[in-house]
């Protein structure tokens, strides 16, 4: 019975399983605490490419660049991600991935493979 309080669809709890797993793997007490908004900023400088902009960051995760500066002041004291001044334009601090956040990342997959536990 659609509505019914207590029970989610077929379409809702296909979606909500893998949001429930990602939640309870960065659940505070684990090995960090990101917010969706710091994940995303490390996943996407992690995903292979060369370090990109700062800058570029924001426009490509739809982020204000304040709200990135911040990201990445945190992300960078906790090891996650690497800024570094770029040789082609000193103006420019390009962030890249840190061993860390490898480490990170691998955890994360591992406890999402394993059910979030």
């Amino acid at each position: 019975m659609p509505g019914r309080p207590g029970r989610l669809d077929a379409g809702v709890a296909e979606t909500y399983d893998p949001l429930r797993l990602l939640v309870r793997a960065l659940t505070p007490g684990r090995d960090r605490d990101l917010t969706l908004r710091q994940l995303a900023v490390v996943l996407v400088v992690h995903d292979g490419e060369a370090p990109r902009t700062c800058c570029a960051l924001a426009e490509m995760l739809a982020i204000p660049r304040p709200a990135m500066t911040r990201a990445l002041d945190r992300l960078t004291a906790m090891g996650l991600v690497r800024r570094e001044c770029d040789p082609a334009c000193r103006r420019n601090v390009l962030v890249g991935p840190t061993p860390e956040g490898w480490a990170f990342l691998r955890g994360l997959r591992d406890r999402l493979a394993s059910g979030g536990a």
